[in-house]
């Protein structure tokens, strides 16, 4: 067969994502001449809407950001940082996040996007930002003493979490000091073994337009108390993090099957 462009040809080959056997999933790396493909792993469906299909890295995925615990990616000590979910702004403030934060014995990853330094196999702080800050975030932050007080609940349904926030390089400077003493602490207390405590299921808060549904809908209530604990809070998350009531009943509305049938808010 003869190509009419052989170089266009080159570069969507090059492009293509590769493929597991399969699935329609694409695998850690993309198809390239001369590169073999490793082994394929799942890329979740949230990851496309952030990076879109044929970007790399991919990240993982979890019902909770708020739990500290999750599967050890491949460390990248030494490499550049990945394409990330926020606006570059923060780049400059974020790359002296992560020097501060290695200067400490832990292991960084690519987790939800963002980098992620573990210890054991448990994570520590990420360093993660919005479009009005960055942060260094601590996963079990409601067990640090916080003498400076500047540690931040990122929202009322984050239990343990806590973030110390930075709006300049100026200002990641300047504290550099006190976050080196926060992580020291944070490791010391993730090495302790102790662990935060988490409200019940039960004692979060539901949101009317839920509760609405849930009351019309006797299958429903039923199909919603069958799913495992993560799952509901995932759901009660989800619904009430939308300040307006129509957004409420708008995501209510669209997960109403999902909820049917037993599945959770991000399978």
């Amino acid at each position: 067969m003869r190509l009419s462009n052989p170089a266009r040809f080159a570069a969507d080959l090059h492009r293509r994502p590769a493929r597991r056997p399969g699935s329609d999933s694409p695998t850690e790396r993309f198809v390239n001449p001369g590169v073999p493909v490793l082994t394929p792993v799942a890329w979740p469906a949230e990851s496309r809407s952030v990076f879109g299909a044929n970007h790399w890295p991919p990240f993982q995925s979890a019902h909770n950001i708020d739990t500290p615990s999750a599967r050890v990616a491949k460390p990248m000590r030494g490499e550049t940082m990945p394409k990330l979910k926020s606006s570059p702004k923060w780049r400059k403030e974020m790359d002296e996040l992560k020097k501060i934060v290695l200067e400490f014995p832990l292991t960084e990853e690519v987790k939800w996007g963002w980098p992620c330094f573990s210890s054991e196999g448990a994570n520590v702080v990420l360093v993660h930002g919005f479009k009005d800050y960055c942060a260094l975030m601590f996963f079990k932050g409601s067990l640090l003493k916080d003498p400076k007080h500047i540690l931040i609940q990122p929202t009322e349904n984050m239990q343990v979490t806590r973030q110390i926030r930075f709006t300049s390089l100026a200002e990641v400077v300047a504290k550099k000091a006190i976050m080196k003493a926060y992580i020291k602490q944070a490791i010391e207390v993730e090495k302790s073994g102790v662990k935060p405590k988490y409200k019940k299921t039960s004692e979060f808060k539901v949101p009317e337009e839920f509760q609405k549904k849930l009351n019309e809908m006797p299958t429903l209530k039923t199909a919603f108390e069958a799913l495992t604990p993560g799952r509901q809070r995932g759901y009660l998350f989800h619904f009430a993090g939308a300040k307006q009531s129509a957004t409420r009943a708008a995501r209510v509305e669209k997960y109403v099957p999902h909820i049917l049938k037993g599945k959770g808010f991000m399978d």
